[in-house]
């Protein structure tokens, strides 16, 4: 199973794929549920249209389950910045694997 620390390496080498720049990227307190638990992780990306589509694409296949529950988009001289708060999901009783 995909730890935080795979997950984190995992967006890093989506943004380089994406040719996206990684301004910032913090995990947040993981939230347990009574059927599974939830990990908010704070990603701000910089880069073009395309290459930001390329990103959250990317980010979407990976192989741990993630929501896109915010995203905010604005552009910044000939590029977009996107702040987004990305959640990702574990089974409640495989929650230690994902700290």
């Amino acid at each position: 199973q995909m730890e935080v620390g795979a997950f984190m390496a995992a967006i890093e080498q989506s943004a380089l794929q994406s040719k996206v720049a990684i301004s910032s990227m913090k995990p947040g307190a993981v939230v347990s549920g009574s059927i599974c638990a939830e990990l908010p992780v704070e990603v701000t990306v910089q880069g073009g249209y395309f290459d930001l589509l390329a990103f959250l694409q990317a980010v979407e296949a990976l192989p741990r389950c993630v929501h896109v529950r915010k995203m905010q988009i604005e552009k910044q001289n000939t590029q977009l910045r996107c702040k987004l708060l990305l959640v990702i999901y574990a089974d409640g009783e495989k929650i230690a694997e994902i700290q």
